[in-house]
């Protein structure tokens, strides 16, 4: 059995949301802040855990919203340089264990370099599953 996690999500998008309708249902306790109120209350309806509305660029909203006691942070939005704000202060002032940030530009990620932030970049994802199926079907490309 796997230990209850306290999981703050930076963004509720469709990632976001996605994210936090999943985690919600296990074992864990997830946070979901952002901004936009009529995203929160939209992600209201099938989310069991809790929203939070503010900047996440702010100390004390991410202090209001629970961070201190977080296990993990996903940074979520569609904004590479919140993401980036948002995990060095999780991992740096509140020394959260598993950060992780989604970022678009690759070239973003000497800002996380020697902090122990784990990087997701979406194309890149993409691509490798799409490189995987042109495989699974005969196309030939170059590793």
């Amino acid at each position: 059995m796997k230990d209850k996690k306290n999981i703050m999500i930076i963004g509720s998008g469709r990632l976001g949301s996605m994210l936090a309708k999943k985690l919600s249902q296990g074992d864990n306790d997830v946070t979901i802040v952002d901004y936009d109120e009529n995203a929160l209350s939209d992600i209201e309806m099938e989310f069991s855990g809790f929203t939070h509305l503010g900047d996440a660029t702010s100390l004390d909203t991410l202090v209001a919203a629970g961070i201190e006691k977080c296990d993990v942070v996903l940074c979520v939005t569609n904004n590479d340089n919140v993401n980036i704000f948002t995990a060095l202060v999780a991992k740096s002032v509140f020394n959260v264990n598993r950060v992780v940030a989604k970022l678009y530009e690759e070239s973003r990620t000497a800002a996380l370099n020697g902090y122990d932030i784990i990087t997701v970049f979406p194309s890149m994802l993409s691509i490798e599953a799409f490189h995987s199926c042109l495989g699974q079907i005969g196309v030939e490309n170059e590793d």
